[in-house]
């Protein structure tokens, strides 16, 4: 629902808070013409003095999650996943309205905003013509083999940019994998560091899948990504 004459966009935050950095110097400066953004933010306790007008966010105590073989955080991060955009839609149930589109990222990743911009207005607009779920990957997809299956790879999870559907759909990824087993047992999740459930998810539910380089830097060590 347009805000004005805006779109409105929810911007959620997911995983370990590693740094205020970009919150303060990067994603304040989000400003558009065109967008209206709210922030969510789901993650564990920090010692982190945070300092952002975030619309909603939480802070949970860390607890451990079923361990599967390979990256022990991945589980950690579906659950997060879910938890923020249980934020997003909590937000819109209060408010009755719902958002135009969803951004799923990192605290420790920016991107080139002009770009991200250019890319919301593509997700926008296909959103109108297609009646499906719709992501858009800052990074492209590429074929596997996993333990002798076929897999489709995604290298990195760091920005999804989504319509309602598919920001809604991506929630369901820890139900999904980690209780329902719906991708059968996990001898190999270490491969690709796991990040390979995503794209899964993405097959699981025929989402439209489009590929949108956003430029993105990493915190740790400002490479290029």
């Amino acid at each position: 629902m347009q805000k004005g004459n805006k779109k409105r966009v929810a911007v959620c935050f997911y995983g370990q808070l590693r740094g205020v950095k970009l919150l303060e110097n990067h994603f304040t400066k989000w400003l558009s013409k065109e967008y209206e953004f709210d922030f969510f933010m789901s993650t564990w306790k920090t010692s982190y003095n945070v300092n952002f007008p975030f619309t909603d966010s939480e802070y949970l105590e860390e607890f451990d999650l079923k361990d599967f073989k390979g990256n022990p955080r991945v589980a950690k991060a579906c659950y997060l996943i879910n938890k923020v955009v249980r934020l997003k839609e909590s937000y819109e149930l209060q408010n009755k309205f719902s958002y135009d589109l969803v951004i799923l990222t990192r605290t420790d990743i920016s991107q080139n905003f002009k770009k991200l911009c250019s890319v919301l207005n593509d997700v926008y607009d296909i959103t109108k013509q297609v009646d499906k779920p719709v992501v858009s990957l800052a990074v492209s997809l590429k074929p596997t083999k996993l333990d002798n299956e076929n897999v489709v790879e995604l290298t990195h999870d760091t920005t999804f940019i989504y319509n309602q559907d598919g920001a809604n759909l991506h929630a369901n990824l820890y139900n999904l994998i980690f209780l329902q087993n719906k991708n059968g047992d996990y001898s190999g999740l270490e491969s690709n560091n796991g990040h390979y459930i995503h794209s899964f998810l993405y097959c699981h539910y025929n989402f439209l899948m489009l590929t949108n380089p956003l430029e993105e830097l990493s915190r740790h060590d400002g490479s290029l990504l």
